[in-house]
C-alpha cells in the first residue's frame, strides 16, 4: 500500500500526519537494524551447478522436464531458459525449491527478472509462480491451495504477455518479447505490519504490506497492492513461505531467466504493539499499554465497545518518537458490566498498523467505588462490589448533607440529588460489613 498524506478527523481534531524520518543502514533509537537473510540468489554467470538434493543459496532443489522431447531447460552465460515445443502432450518444465528455506521465513521479498523470448502457441497462465510449503519435486500435479500462500502467472498472447495475479484476477498492461521485466513479489506471512521501499533506492520507505497480505509489482508498477494470501481460505501455517516453484505447463515458447533473488523484507523494523492492560482506578477504567518498534507510528485510537460489534472512540494520543513507550489514559465512563477495549496504532497516512483488545468487567470489582468519576449534577452511581450498603449520606466540603433519592439495581445504586449539585467535591458516607467507610467524588 502506498502511503500517501490526508488528513483524518478523530475526536473533533483534524490530525496532520507526519513524515516518516528513518534511513535504512542507520541505527534506529533503542534497535539495532535487522540483519537481511537472503534465502536463494541467482544470475546465471557462473558454470552451476543450479540443482542441487541438498540446495544452497544459489541452487534449486529440482528441475524438472516430465517430457524431455517437447520440454526442456538450457543454461547459457547470464540466462536460464525455460522452453515447451508443442502445445498437445508437451509436458511440464518445472524449477523449484522444495527443500525448505533455513531459517523459516516470515517474511518474502522476491525479485524475478525475466523476458518471454518468443511465443509461438498463446495460452492463458502459461507460466506459474507459487510460494507455499510442502512442495514436490517428484510429484508433478498442481499444488492444492491448503500447500499455498500466493500465485500468479503469465499469460501468453499472441505477440505479447501480461502478468496475470490469480486471487485479485488482475492483470498488467501487454508487455513486448524479448524486453527484460522485473517482477517484486513482497509477501508477509508475520504478525505485524511490514513497510519496505520501492523502489529500493528511494530515501524512505513508502509502502507497507499487512500480515497474511501480499503485493506484486511489474518493473516499477504496483499491480496488486495488499492482496489477501491464502487462497481458499486456508488454514494459517508458519511455513507458508518455506518453498518456491516457477512451472511452465501451457502454451508453446520460451522464457528467459535472467536473474532470481529471494530475501526477507528487512532493514524496517516491523511495527507492532506488544502489551495492553485494563485496570479500575476509582470507578474509572485505566487504559495502558507498551509499544516495541513503533517506527512510523504517528497516533494510537483507543476505543470500546459493549458487543466487539460497535465501537466508540475514548480518545487518541499522539506516538512518541522512536524506541519503546509505555501509554495510558482515562476511560471516565466506563459501561457497567463487560467492557471491550482496542487500542489501534496508527501510520502517519492514517493507515492501521496493528490493534490489541482487553476485556474488562465492572461487575468483577469486590471493593465499592463511584462511576464515573467525575459524575454529572444529577445522577451519581455507586457499584457496592456485592455488599449490602446502610446508612449512605452524602456531604458537601463544607459538612452540608445533601437529600437525595436512591435506587438499588442489582450491585449498583443510582442516586438521584434532589437539588441540582454544584462543581465541587462531595464525601459519600455509608456503613458496609459493620464498618464506616467514606468515598470521595467530584461532580462537574
Amino acid at each position: 500500500m502506498k502511503l500517501l498524506h490526508y488528513n483524518i478527523l478523530i475526536m473533533n481534531r483534524n490530525l496532520f500526519f507526519r513524515s516518516i524520518c528513518i534511513l535504512l543502514g542507520f541505527s534506529l533509537p533503542g534497535h539495532l537494524l535487522l540483519a537481511q537473510t537472503n534465502y536463494m540468489e541467482q544470475n546465471f554467470s557462473g558454470g552451476g551447478p543450479f540443482v542441487n538434493a541438498n540446495p544452497d543459496a544459489g541452487q534449486f532443489s529440482h528441475l524438472i522436464t516430465t517430457n524431455a522431447a517437447s520440454s526442456k531447460f538450457e543454461f547459457g552465460p547470464g540466462y536460464m531458459d525455460m522452453t515447451r515445443l508443442v502445445a498437445t502432450n508437451g509436458g511440464l518444465v518445472r524449477a523449484v525449491r522444495a527443500v525448505p528455506f533455513s531459517p523459516n521465513p516470515e517474511t518474502l521479498y522476491i525479485q524475478i527478472t525475466f523476458s518471454v523470448m518468443e511465443i509461438s502457441v498463446a495460452d492463458l497462465n502459461a507460466v506459474y509462480f507459487y510460494s507455499g510449503e510442502n512442495f514436490s519435486g517428484t510429484n508433478s500435479t498442481f499444488p492444492p491451495n491448503t500447500n499455498l500462500f500466493s500465485r500468479f502467472t503469465i499469460d501468453f498472447l499472441a505477440s505479447s504477455f501480461v502478468v496475470h495475479d490469480i486471487q485479485t484476477n488482475k492483470k498488467s498492461s501487454p508487455l513486448p518479447l524479448q524486453t527484460p521485466v522485473t517482477i517484486t513479489w513482497v509477501l508477509n506471512n508475520s504478525s505485524d505490519g511490514h513497510i519496505y521501499r520501492k523502489p529500493e533506492s528511494s530515501a524512505n520507505p513508502d509502502y507497507k504490506v499487512m500480515p497474511k497480505k501480499y503485493d506484486l509489482w511489474v518493473n516499477e508498477t504496483l499491480l496488486v497492492d495488499e492482496a489477501d494470501a491464502y487462497p481458499g481460505s486456508s488454514a494459517y501455517s508458519i511455513n507458508k513461505l518455506s518453498n518456491f516453484e516457477i512451472r511452465f505447463w501451457t502454451g508453446v515458447g520460451r522464457v528467459r531467466f535472467g536473474s532470481l533473488r529471494i530475501r526477507d523484507i528487512t532493514g524496517i523494523l516491523p511495527l507492532r504493539l506488544v502489551y495492553l492492560d485494563v485496570k479500575r482506578d476509582n470507578g474509572k477504567a485505566m487504559i495502558s499499554w507498551q509499544t516495541e518498534r513503533q517506527n512510523g507510528t504517528d497516533l494510537f485510537v483507543v476505543k470500546k465497545s459493549k458487543n466487539k460489534m460497535f465501537y466508540e472512540i475514548i480518545d487518541s494520543v499522539s506516538a512518541e518518537t522512536g524506541g519503546d513507550h509505555i501509554y495510558s489514559i482515562y476511560d471516565h465512563e466506563p459501561f457497567y458490566g463487560t467492557n471491550y477495549y482496542k487500542v489501534e496504532q496508527v501510520d502517519q497516512y492514517g493507515n492501521l498498523i496493528d490493534s490489541k483488545e482487553f476485556i474488562f468487567s465492572l461487575e468483577t470489582e469486590t471493593e465499592p467505588f463511584i462511576f464515573p468519576n467525575p459524575s454529572s449534577r444529577h445522577l451519581i452511581r455507586i457499584n457496592t462490589g456485592g455488599t449490602s450498603f446502610d446508612f449512605l449520606k452524602i456531604y458537601d466540603i463544607h459538612g452540608q448533607e445533601i437529600d437525595f433519592k436512591a435506587d438499588l439495581n442489582n450491585d449498583m445504586i443510582e442516586i438521584k440529588p434532589c437539588k441540582t449539585m454544584l462543581s465541587e467535591i462531595y464525601i459519600l458516607s455509608f456503613v458496609q460489613n459493620g464498618k464506616v467507610a467514606f468515598l470521595r467524588f467530584l461532580v462537574e
